[in-house]
């Protein structure tokens, strides 16, 4: 998020909307609350707004509330886009002034259909963003020890990570889960490692296998690509 956020210039005296408040969205409404941009969540319901509102949003909005689109239109010079899911593409790109910018971080892994009148009329922009390189990524660690931004989590072992899942899938995150390594006990047999690395195996299709040098342990995650707000440490 910090990436787009620079690249765009976000800062004093911009409005900057955020849509979704998951994995992605929260950590932008800290950064774009940092960088001191006016800061705008727009997510499908109200029910994030107190959590948005303590990370520095200025505003919190409902995209299931159509008047929210006749309110905004014309309205953000930048708009980041953490979803993952299909939207109305031109209903959305309608929220941009003059010379505004959508970016796209989320993928829904699906075409997306977009009217040329609805970027030509006002000169607006579609672009996308990943993560930047090593030095922006220490310009983004240095910023967010400056202004005390961290991730909000919650750690949950690893014998729940389907109910982990399951939660992430109704949206019921505040805002990125962290599965606890420990949890998984090594002094136990093989058999029982292997059966909780069949289990994420037979769950999530591709797990990543690491080592640690320091124990000599393994260390597994799950690899999809719609969990972006499930994440594993090896926490020693």
């Amino acid at each position: 998020m910090y990436s787009p956020l620079m690249q765009w210039k976000a800062g004093p005296g911009k409005k900057v909307g955020i849509f979704g408040l998951g994995g992605l969205g929260h950590k932008g409404v800290k950064i774009a609350h940092g960088l001191g941009a006016e800061v705008s969540v727009l997510s499908h319901s109200l029910k994030k707004q107190e959590g948005g509102m303590r990370m520095g949003a200025d505003s919190f909005y409902a995209t299931s509330d159509p008047e929210t689109f006749k309110k905004l239109k014309g309205y953000f010079d930048l708009l980041i886009n953490t979803l993952s899911v299909e939207i109305d593409w031109d209903n959305y790109l309608s929220l941009l002034r003059l010379d505004g910018t959508m970016v796209v971080v989320g993928n829904s892994g699906k075409k997306s259909p977009i009217g040329a009148s609805t970027l030509i009329n006002a000169r607006r922009s579609l672009a996308g963003s990943v993560i930047g390189g090593i030095r922006e990524t220490q310009e983004m660690l240095d910023f967010c020890s400056k202004h005390n931004i961290g991730s909000d989590i919650e750690v949950v072992p690893i014998l729940k990570v389907n109910d982990a899942y399951e939660r992430v899938v109704k949206s019921d995150v505040r805002y990125r889960f962290v599965i606890d390594m420990k949890s998984l006990s090594y002094s136990s047999c093989d058999e029982r490692r292997e059966g909780v690395l069949q289990h994420l195996l037979g769950n999530y299709g591709k797990i990543i296998l690491t080592w640690n040098p320091l124990d000599n342990l393994p260390t597994a995650a799950p690899k999809t690509e719609n969990l972006q707000n499930l994440f594993v440490v090896n926490q020693n």
